[in-house]
């Protein structure tokens, strides 16, 4: 996958048929060289869940680390499960997040531009699932931004959206 800063989403990337060098994987099975992690750190805990591997590759390619995909690998995820497909406590991390990576990533000449798409995009979110009686996911996007711009990130607010 890769974060398109002119879209501000993530594109998923069409399988290979072999190994590649891309700019991101999903976390949920990779392995990583020592050396990686003495030189870039773990995983950013302010992420807690959702865009924490993709800012991790990003600071990996910085670092001059490549990033390989290989197909023959399989890994059964079954993605969702942690908080449910689309839920209030995926739309709060989601929002947030992506203005995190953002902050931390785009470069500075699509900045401005970055964060009014991604912006405007949550709050057209906001409004529709306002409009359709969907008041949790209308919360969980506006407790999103609030988060990010107050600097509560880990676990944030979750603990409304999720009493797991």
């Amino acid at each position: 996958m890769r974060f398109d800063f002119l879209s501000a989403r993530i594109q998923r990337i069409p399988p290979a048929r072999m190994h590649e060098v891309v700019p991101a994987v999903s976390g949920s099975c990779f392995l990583v060289k020592r050396e990686l992690l003495e030189e870039i750190g773990d995983l950013d805990e302010r992420f807690f869940i959702y865009y924490e591997e993709t800012d991790f590759c990003y600071r990996a390619q910085k670092a001059g680390f490549r990033i390989l995909y290989d197909p023959r690998v399989k890994v059964h995820h079954s993605e969702g499960t942690t908080f449910g497909r689309d839920s209030a406590a995926m739309r709060y991390l989601y929002t947030r997040n992506r203005l995190l990576f953002l902050s931390k990533h785009c470069p500075f000449r699509l900045r401005f531009w970055s964060f009014s798409i991604r912006i405007f995009q949550d709050l057209l979110l906001l409004f529709f699932f306002f409009l359709r009686g969907k008041k949790e996911m209308s919360c969980a996007v506006l407790y999103g931004l609030e988060d990010f711009w107050k600097g509560r990130f880990g676990k944030g607010r979750l603990n409304i959206f999720f009493h797991g």
